[in-house]
């Protein structure tokens, strides 16, 4: 035999007296039992969420393009291909002091852009070296020099045997 109980639930907000049954399935008790306030707190940040989401997806696009046509100091469009067969493609670029040139390796042996102090040199000087794997690509961070400045470069790997020896690269 089932008997009611007669029991008080505080709801957060205001009493209600609910009529619960010896043997309700464990459900319908957390159904009683549960405050409302969780349904609002989801409700609220699923909207603040969906607004934070359209702001990044269409209006920060908006603010982030304003940058203008100059280029920040340090990037450079400047590329060095070295081609198949110990190939320098690019002898002679232009990039800005302290530029980034990506070097990219199209031959299926490792190759150096190595700075030296005069052309047709292979003795290496400070200023850069940088080793390019096989079929793959690399940045080369320029040092800081004046406008008008010279670097001449090689390959350390192999020197006289590339095609032509090497190549130059003047700061803007």
């Amino acid at each position: 035999m089932k008997l009611p109980i007669k029991t008080s639930i505080d709801l957060g907000r205001n009493h209600q007296d609910q009529q619960v049954t010896a043997g309700n399935d464990a459900d319908r008790e957390e159904d009683v039992l549960e405050p409302r306030g969780h349904k609002v707190f989801y409700s609220t940040f699923i909207k603040s969420f969906n607004i934070i989401l359209i702001f990044f997806l269409f209006l920060f696009p908006l603010f982030s393009c304003g940058e203008g046509e100059e280029e920040a100091a340090g990037e450079s469009d400047a590329l060095i291909l070295i081609e198949e067969g110990d190939v320098f493609a690019t002898t002679e670029i232009t990039a800005p002091s302290e530029g980034v040139v990506t070097v990219l390796n199209r031959d299926d042996t490792a190759h150096t852009i190595t700075a030296t102090a005069e052309e047709g040199s292979f003795v290496a000087s400070d200023d850069f070296d940088v080793t390019v794997a096989a079929n793959s690509s690399a940045l080369l961070t320029l040092p800081l020099a004046p406008s008008g400045t010279i670097f001449f470069f090689y390959c350390r790997f192999h020197e006289d045997s590339m095609s032509p020896d090497g190549g130059t690269i003047t700061i803007e």
